[in-house]
């Protein structure tokens, strides 16, 4: 091949290259006023003698939008994390991945089920599962969620004196009535 057939094929492949990165990584999220932090569990939720604990964002161990924090309640933890990712695609493809981890059945989980005790299923979410059962050693219910180009990871243990399925299905319309107050704005 000659050498100006080479340089016209290898800038033709970087021009596709340079296409493909623009169209896949290439932030396409509205503008939004509200931080991820403003997002994470509102600690009047819990009951008084919670324990909250540093707030991180970027979550711990991530970068970008992110914000996650825990709380506790006597022996109960509560654990909350939101990403704001580049585009809703990539926010679905964080959900089909803890999706897939967040539910295991073996003789240490599950089975994950909705409690009869809650009814709530959020109306705005575009991908929305939400299951309790048996986690280790705790009841345990688990939220995954995506709000447009937002990714959220809720958990909880439920016990007798703790953290209650009541309690549980107040903090869900709480997190998802302040997600739809902020894809309003």
């Amino acid at each position: 091949m000659k050498r100006t057939t080479k340089i016209i094929l290898l800038l033709l492949l970087l021009l596709i290259t340079i296409g493909y990165c623009r169209y896949h990584f290439t932030d396409k999220r509205p503008q939004r006023s509200c931080p991820v932090e403003s997002l994470i569990l509102d600690e009047e939720l819990l009951p008084p003698g919670h324990y909250a604990n540093i707030l991180y964002s970027p979550a711990h161990g991530e970068s970008g939008e992110t914000a996650s924090r825990s709380f506790s309640y006597k022996s109960d933890a509560i654990y909350n994390e939101v990403f704001r990712r580049p585009s809703e695609k990539l926010a679905k493809k964080k959900f089909d991945y803890w999706v897939e981890i967040s539910f295991p059945v073996d003789e240490n989980e599950g089975p994950w089920e909705r409690p009869e005790e809650i009814d709530y299923v959020s109306p705005i979410a575009d991908n929305y599962e939400f299951a309790c059962g048996k986690s280790i050693l705790h009841y345990t219910c688990k939220l995954v969620a995506t709000y447009d180009e937002y990714f959220v990871r809720f958990q909880v243990q439920v016990s007798k004196g703790g953290i209650t399925l009541e309690m549980v299905e107040e903090m869900l319309i709480a997190m998802d009535q302040r997600m739809a107050e902020c894809l309003q704005e």
